[in-house]
């Protein structure tokens, strides 16, 4: 089997081979929930803005970005989405307002309290490479590099609803992905990569922002790379091994074929 090899497609092969078989061989799709939407909203808002100072011009106002996430955010809900079950016991309503005030919110937020510090040298970076030790031809797309005193910098936005972890830029295996497409393709490692979360508490609405710093070596891409050897040796067999019974991917929160995957229990389990 041929595939397009890509950050997404290797991330989701990782994490659980039955849903990458149902996503990337069969071609299922689902609309995305409320929460994907949102963070969307925000990533594409947020490139905007890095893009006009790209084009040495000055980042946009606060009510400037909150119309373009407004608009943005009609623009993509009219497209479709999927509601799960709280979504459906709050209501589609409320959902879609709370929704867009979140995304309003954090990407006004994002403008003010991470954008100026950055001084972006690419955004939305697509890359074409083969990792050392391996044969797959990987593309891949790095969000954005920041120049700094001590050099390049690969930044990672995430969105939520608490503060990450203080281990979260440490464990992501997105920022090893990057650091491995990064060397790759310019020869050279990053300086830092640098996971910049935002969010908004649902109770008090507060927005709060978080770096979190962390660097990748030789070893780390090492071992990213015999994963993703071994990972797509067992796609090359039609092995498709699901995600852990335990594992955050295996819910109804984070996987859209978990209602209808066969690897899942059905029925509440009878008590003695």
């Amino acid at each position: 089997m041929d595939f397009r090899w890509s950050n997404s497609s290797l991330s989701l092969l990782q994490l659980c081979g039955e849903a990458f078989r149902r996503r990337y061989v069969e071609r299922e799709y689902f609309a995305p929930s409320p929460r994907m939407l949102r963070g969307r909203v925000i990533h594409t808002v947020a490139q905007g803005a890095y893009q006009r100072v790209l084009e040495t011009k000055p980042l946009p106002s606060v009510e400037e970005t909150k119309d373009t996430a407004a608009t943005g955010f009609e623009a993509e809900w009219a497209k479709g989405f999927a509601l799960d079950a709280d979504d459906r016991a709050i209501g589609e309503a409320k959902t879609k307002d709370t929704s867009k005030d979140f995304a309003v919110d954090l990407s006004g937020y994002h403008v003010t309290a991470v954008a100026p510090a950055v001084h972006p040298i690419a955004v939305e970076e697509r890359m074409t490479v083969t990792p050392p030790d391996s044969d797959l031809l990987i593309h891949g797309i790095v969000d954005l590099i920041d120049l700094t005193p001590d050099g390049d910098v690969i930044r990672d936005l995430k969105t939520a609803e608490k503060s990450p972890s203080a281990d979260a830029a440490e464990k992501s295996s997105q920022l090893t992905f990057y650091s491995m497409i990064w060397e790759a393709d310019t020869g050279v490692l990053p300086t830092r990569l640098t996971l910049d979360t935002i969010w908004k508490t649902p109770a008090k609405g507060d927005k709060k922002y978080l770096p979190l710093h962390t660097t990748r070596d030789h070893e780390d891409h090492r071992a990213l790379v015999a994963r993703l050897n071994a990972a797509v040796e067992t796609v090359k067999r039609g092995l498709f091994m699901p995600a852990p019974a335990d594992s955050w991917k295996c819910s109804v929160k984070f996987c859209d074929f978990y209602p209808t995957c066969v690897y899942v229990r059905r029925g509440a389990r009878p008590t003695t």
